[in-house]
């Protein structure tokens, strides 16, 4: 009995008591949840529908986060998407079946991407699966539909965290609808907790985007005003004690608030003035309208503390790039290098989105219509960055200056085709086109001679 038997033995449930009770799932995953509502965040005003409303308000109402919410979407959506073969399915039936289906939905691919990349303000995206009956008699996909996330009621979940469903209230007063995960593809950016809502990617920028969002409004404010600072109006003493004076009190309270510089560019004032002891008229006028200003020359760059919220917005999303121009620093190496890593963070959420595809898409069209697991092909995304040619070619020169050479190596020679985007594949021969080249990159004489075989007078006949 060799070690492998001994060990299926020992740790079998027959031969270690184990009970069917230790087969079973015993934790839970810590995440605050009941009656199907998620109390993972701290901030009540990041919370629930109240979260997904600020979120909205985010995306939609401010420039910065608009402007790197669109890069995402542009860059994510312009890449290419393939499906490659299950490996046992030598003639790519699975595939090609799969890419006519896709091909054939009532909407395009490129909508159902840019249309899930909400995930990323909301922190999730959920969308029901519509089938339909394909000419050929196969299931195939109608749509592959998105349910809103501010459309979201509760979530359905089991009692050690899975996620089951998608409760729905119709935001146009229909009934409550219920969306199984069997039915759906549920796109997340996180999966700590195993949390439904995952978590926005907004999440960090939001204090300083509600302190900019202040200021902003402080700034609109002050050029509105277009004065050199607060109004202050002097009335009588009798006009702020006696309750009979009141509208009057009212009607200047109503002129401070809204003195600014637009129609309103005048202020009508009484001309009558105060009298001396001798019961003469003086110079001093009973009403008087000034601007008060800070004494000294103290200012606060609000343009400064802008542009640094800003800056830390576009900085938890990585992409602090976008706005290096509006800055006296910065250099085109630490843009690269930005850029770089920006890029790389967004083939991260492609592969999550294939992950999510793989795993709960294509199973459910293969059971639906009875096919073969080893037809079942695989979705892949592209490259979101293209590739640097001229970093490429001088990497493959140093490799083969040193003798590394790929003569023969089909996989290398395909991934440098997909680096590169060049069309066809692998058909032997390596990455030399003749001999000659072999010969020059063949220090270790591995590559046999083509006159070797030949009989030794035609070699020296020149024949």
């Amino acid at each position: 009995m060799g070690f492998f038997d001994l060990f299926r033995k020992a740790s079998s449930p027959a031969e270690s008591g184990a009970s069917g009770s230790k087969l079973k799932e015993i934790g839970v995953t810590g995440l605050h949840v009941a009656t199907g509502y998620v109390y993972e965040e701290f901030l009540q005003e990041l919370s629930g529908d109240r979260g997904r409303r600020v979120y909205r308000e985010m995306t939609d109402n401010d420039a910065t986060v608009g402007a790197i919410i669109l890069s995402i979407d542009a860059l994510l959506r312009a890449i290419k998407w393939d499906v490659e073969p299950n490996e046992k399915d030598k003639d790519g039936t699975g595939s090609e079946w799969l890419k006519e289906t896709l091909a054939d939905m009532d909407h395009s691919w490129e909508a159902f991407i840019s249309e899930l990349l909400s995930m990323l303000s909301f922190g999730f995206s959920y969308h029901e699966i519509v089938y339909k009956k394909r000419e050929d008699g196969s299931i195939g996909i109608a749509k592959l539909s998105p349910r809103a996330q501010e459309s979201l009621l509760r979530w359905e979940m089991s009692p050690n965290g899975d996620v089951l469903g998608f409760h729905q209230q119709d935001p146009n007063g229909g009934p409550a609808i219920y969306i199984p995960v069997e039915k759906a593809l549920h796109f997340r950016t996180t999966f700590r907790k195993n949390n439904p809502e995952g978590r926005s990617i907004l999440r960090n920028a939001y204090t300083s985007w509600y302190f900019k969002k202040q200021i902003q409004i402080l700034e609109a404010i002050a050029v509105e005003r277009e004065l050199a600072g607060l109004p202050v109006i002097r009335v009588p003493s009798e006009v702020l004690t006696n309750p009979e004076m009141s509208q009057v009190l009212a009607k200047y309270m109503r002129l401070a608030r809204d003195l600014k510089f637009n129609d309103q560019g005048g202020v009508i004032l009484p001309s009558d003035t105060y009298k001396d002891d001798q019961g003469r008229p003086s110079s001093v006028r009973q009403f008087d309208v000034e601007l008060m200003s800070a004494s000294g020359t103290r200012a606060i760059d609000m343009n400064g503390a802008i542009v640094r919220y800003q800056q830390d917005i576009a900085r938890t999303i990585l992409a602090d790039f976008l706005i290096l121009g509006s800055a006296s620093r910065g250099s085109f190496a630490l843009s690269k290098s930005k850029t770089d890593l920006f890029l790389r963070s967004l083939e991260g959420y492609t592969s999550n989105i294939a992950s999510e595809l793989n795993k709960g898409l294509i199973p459910k069209l293969w059971k639906l219509n009875g096919f073969p697991d080893e037809t079942r092909p695989t979705i892949v995304p592209g490259q979101v960055a293209p590739t640097d040619l001229e970093e490429l070619g001088n990497y493959i020169s140093k490799l083969a200056g040193a003798g590394i050479i790929f003569g023969g190596d089909a996989e290398t020679e395909k991934k440098l085709r997909q680096a590169a985007d060049l069309p066809g594949e692998y058909v032997g021969g390596g990455m030399y086109p003749n001999d000659m080249m072999q010969a020059t990159h063949d220090p270790f004489g591995t590559i046999p001679d083509e006159d070797e075989d030949k009989p030794k007078g035609d070699k020296e006949d020149g024949k």
